[in-house]
């Protein structure tokens, strides 16, 4: 009677343990009560797996406004950083080339103390770092024999700029210690600078860097907002 009727084994033995002699037909409706409440409860827990990812999503939320704007301000720390190591790093390398090449080398500045500026080296001469095409004459570059023994400006001459576009409003600030202008000169003899300067970097978060030139043209790094550098004195 079971297999004419499709019933689950599990309804016939709760009609026997109940006593009731059930009937097929019983059995059948005692069978779609329970698939029913199968269902509703399919149903409940559907439902409470739905809050739950409300929540979660909640708690997410919760934490990306919590953590959203220290995020934003590590990346414009991590700005700050690499635009004080390319000045540093580009400081060193006009004082080694003014040495390595027995030649003046200029570093030359343009629209500092704002987020708008840009820097470059050229031997001899002073130099536009404003510039972007390595063959105009005033572009900051350094000469580099390709080994043809032929000189040829887009070839040999090699772009040394930087400018903020690379970086996140930086500002470059400029304090020149003997206010002789926007430019230093690398000597060829002892790698002394003309003009000893103070660079301040600063980015959105009002964090800054400083980079101090002397005039015997030592460079060092502080800053009392990065943990990168050696905290500034004074």
């Amino acid at each position: 009677m079971a297999n004419k009727f499709n019933l689950s084994g599990a309804a016939f033995a709760k009609a026997d343990r109940l006593g009731q002699g059930a009937s097929p037909v019983s059995c059948i409706r005692f069978a779609q009560n329970s698939t029913r409440e199968h269902v509703r409860l399919l149903k409940n827990m559907a439902a409470f797996s739905l809050i739950e990812l409300m929540v979660a999503l909640a708690i997410i939320g919760i934490l990306a406004a919590v953590a959203g704007p220290s995020f934003v301000r590590s990346i414009e720390s991590r700005h700050l950083v690499a635009a004080t190591e390319d000045l540093y790093t580009q400081l060193q390398l006009a004082r080694v080339e003014s040495l390595v090449r027995s030649q003046s080398v200029y570093v030359n500045f343009s629209g500092v103390n704002s987020t708008q500026w840009a820097y470059g080296i050229k031997a001899e001469i002073a130099c536009d770092p404003t510039i972007v095409n390595n063959s105009d004459g005033n572009a900051c570059t350094l000469m580099s024999d390709n080994g043809d023994d032929v000189f040829n400006a887009a070839d040999d001459n090699v772009l040394n700029r930087v400018d903020s576009s690379q970086y996140d409003a930086i500002s470059l600030n400029l304090t020149n210690l003997t206010g002789a202008g926007n430019f230093i000169i690398f000597d060829p003899k002892r790698g002394v600078a003309s003009n000893p300067m103070v660079f301040t970097l600063t980015n959105a978060s009002n964090k800054s860097t400083k980079i101090t030139l002397s005039k015997l043209g030592s460079i060092s790094v502080c800053s009392t907002h990065l943990s990168d550098y050696q905290e500034c004195q004074g």
